[in-house]
C-alpha cells in the first residue's frame, strides 16, 4: 500500500512538473510576444532618425531593463548597429560584436518577418526577434528595417514555478 502510494504521488508529481513548465513556457511566450508588439508599434525607424527623437527611444528601451528576469533588450539601426539598448556598453557597437548568438542569416531574415521568438536548446533563455521597418514618406521608397532584440531568462521563471509545485 505504502509502495503504491508513493508511486502515485511521484508520477503525479511528474505529471505536474511538466504541466507547469508548459504552462510557464505558454504563458511567457505570450508575454513577450505582446511586449515586442507594443515596441515594434512604438519604435519605428522614422521616429529615431532624428536625434530628439533617439532620446525618447533610449529611454524607453531603458525602461525595460529593470527586471530580475531581464538579460538585454537592443535595437538596431539598418546595418545592424545598435543605437538603443538596455546594456549601454552595446550602444555603437555592430550586433556581431555582442556577446549574443545571432547570425547574419537569422537577422537578414528578421527583416521580412514581423516577430519570432525561440527558446534556447538549453530552456535557459528565451530570445525574441522583431523587425522595425519605415517605409519613409512614399511608397515608392525602399522600407528601411532595423532589429528589435530581446533575451529573457526563462530559467528565473522555471524555477519560481517549480518552487511552488
Amino acid at each position: 500500500m505504502v509502495f503504491f502510494v508513493l508511486i502515485t504521488l511521484c508520477f503525479s508529481f511528474i505529471g505536474s512538473r511538466s504541466f507547469v513548465l508548459k504552462r510557464v513556457e505558454r504563458e511567457q511566450l505570450k508575454f513577450i510576444k505582446a511586449r515586442m508588439d507594443v515596441l515594434q508599434g512604438i519604435l519605428g525607424l522614422g521616429q529615431f532618425q532624428s536625434e530628439e527623437n533617439m532620446h525618447a527611444v533610449r529611454q524607453t528601451i531603458s525602461s525595460y531593463g529593470a527586471g530580475p528576469d531581464h538579460d538585454v533588450l537592443f535595437l538596431t539601426d539598418t546595418e545592424g548597429v545598435i543605437i538603443a539598448s538596455t546594456n549601454y556598453q552595446h550602444v555603437d557597437q555592430h550586433w556581431n560584436d555582442t556577446p549574443f548568438f545571432l547570425e547574419s542569416s537569422r537577422m537578414k531574415v528578421l527583416m521580412d518577418k514581423s516577430i519570432f521568438l525561440e527558446v534556447s536548446a538549453d530552456g535557459h533563455w528565451v530570445n525574441a526577434y522583431a523587425s522595425v521597418c519605415h517605409s519613409g514618406d512614399n511608397f515608392l521608397r525602399k522600407q528601411a528595417c532595423g532589429v528589435l532584440y530581446y533575451r529573457q531568462n526563462f530559467a528565473y521563471h522555471t524555477t519560481a514555478a517549480l518552487r511552488d509545485v
